[in-house]
């Protein structure tokens, strides 16, 4: 097991972090519940978007449901969109299953549109496209368990993905997913997760790599790893992650902070784990941070989160100045 360090990443804390999506403000609000927040800078990508930037998101349990928020300034106001959801659990003749979760998007631009992966179910990652942010139609399975096993020998649910534009310079592929396995062991043995990559040179087709970032024996008893987000920075690569700690004492069932570990250029892993931001800075009595996303613009880095009790979150910002960064 990995002790983490307790000394944060950036030297001076995050800001006081403030909740930019509340699900009691929502129109589409089926289970009281916020989870997974993905930002892009709409204007750079769509001739005429509703507003500079967009936030998609989803609720965690059934029905889910791919949804979208928008804002001329990444501190907001937030603004939910009018016809959420964008992506549903049911999309005939493609699926019909009990969740869709997780989204994160990422523009292409050899396909000249923004591509959309998520969850549903917990097997499988897919994927949608659009030109404009709103309207999406059916890419299909990126990641499934049936590739997973076929990669590591071990069958596993497969979610919980995030894409990001990066060249291997191995020739791994020009763009890499990052996602959470929870794979399914002989019966008897224990339960064990991991956070894996999958490289493709199309963002369409993927190939699993057997080699995990981290695994359950990096982690404590009752802990566990989700959410990886690969954050690049003057030549550095950083794997940010949330870090459960479970406990039956807390009524989210566990505490919950963003943590990091570094890896090289063909993301595998060469640093310690490392605390990035505290679930404090939403309040001394916030339980859970997780789900991080990160977007650097001017001097600072911000930092949007799931927030709260699992299965009860809201989407939160926090921000630290870029040059902390060590």
């Amino acid at each position: 097991m990995d002790e983490i360090s307790r000394t944060s990443w950036f030297p001076s804390a995050f800001g006081k972090g403030t909740i930019l999506l509340d699900y009691k403000d929502l129109r589409y609000n089926p289970c009281d519940d916020l989870i997974f927040p993905s930002v892009i800078r709409a204007s750079d990508y769509f001739s005429r978007p509703l507003a500079k930037y967009y936030m998609y998101y989803a609720p965690h349990d059934g029905p889910g449901g791919v949804c979208l928020a928008c804002a001329d300034a990444l501190e907001g106001p937030w603004r939910e969109y009018g016809h959420n959801p964008l992506i549903g659990n049911v999309w005939p003749p493609h699926y019909s299953v009990h969740h869709v979760s997780s989204p994160y998007a990422v523009f292409i631009p050899e396909a000249s549109r923004l591509f959309l992966y998520y969850h549903g179910d917990n097997d499988v990652t897919r994927y949608a496209t659009s030109e404009d942010g709103l309207t999406f139609e059916y890419g299909g399975v990126a990641v499934d368990r049936d590739l997973f096993e076929t990669a590591t020998g071990t069958p596993s649910r497969v979610f919980y993905a995030k894409v990001f534009p990066h060249e291997s310079p191995s020739g791994l592929g020009r763009y890499a997913m990052l996602f959470l396995a929870s794979k399914y062991p002989p019966p008897g043995t224990p339960y064990t997760q991991g956070l894996y990559i999958a490289w493709s040179h199309d963002a369409r087709t993927w190939q699993v790599d057997p080699g995990p970032i981290l695994e359950k024996t990096d982690l404590g008893p009752n802990e566990y790893a989700c959410s990886p987000f690969l954050f690049s920075w003057r030549g550095r690569h950083h794997v940010l992650y949330h870090r459960d700690r479970s406990d039956a004492n807390v009524a989210g069932g566990g505490l919950t902070e963003i943590c990091r570990v570094e890896v090289d250029a063909d993301l595998r892993r060469t640093g310690p784990q490392e605390l990035v931001c505290r679930r404090q800075v939403f309040g001394e009595n916030n339980e859970r941070i997780s789900d991080p996303c990160v977007f650097v613009k001017g001097d600072d880095l911000y930092l949007f989160a799931s927030v709260g009790p699992r299965l009860n979150q809201r989407i939160g910002l926090t921000k630290a100045p870029i040059q902390n960064l060590r």
